[in-house]
């Protein structure tokens, strides 16, 4: 299901590529997207990164969404945003052991803080 979309996209990102390479618009309805442009800069990342974009759609292992690896920095972004002393160099080392004490308690029992205590 999500190979044909993929196909279509992929197809787009190289049109839009070849297109400002040769500086001319294939057809009428396909413009010349500025090189800076997020736009552009995005097609041109697909174009470079299509293997490991779509090596979900083979590989049986791999997971389609991210939602594992959105949990995981979860913890470390709500314990980044927490700690304000982090902007100087002492506090940045504090944050440092703080930050490998939760992450070793979450790795060894997935609640850091029954392990903790």
């Amino acid at each position: 299901m999500a190979k044909p979309v993929w196909d279509q996209i992929i197809a787009l990102a190289y049109s839009v590529v070849d297109a400002e390479a040769k500086a001319r618009a294939n057809n009428k309805l396909h413009f010349l997207w500025p090189k800076k442009s997020h736009l552009y800069q995005g097609c041109k990342y697909i174009v470079k990164h299509r293997k490991a974009l779509t090596a979900y759609l083979t590989d049986h292992r791999l997971d389609a969404g991210n939602n594992r690896a959105e949990r995981l920095l979860r913890s470390e972004r709500i314990l980044l945003t927490s700690c304000k002393f982090r902007y100087s160099e002492k506090g940045r080392v504090v944050f440092d052991i703080l930050r490998t004490l939760v992450m070793t308690a979450s790795g060894a029992c997935g609640d850091a803080k029954s392990y903790l205590c």
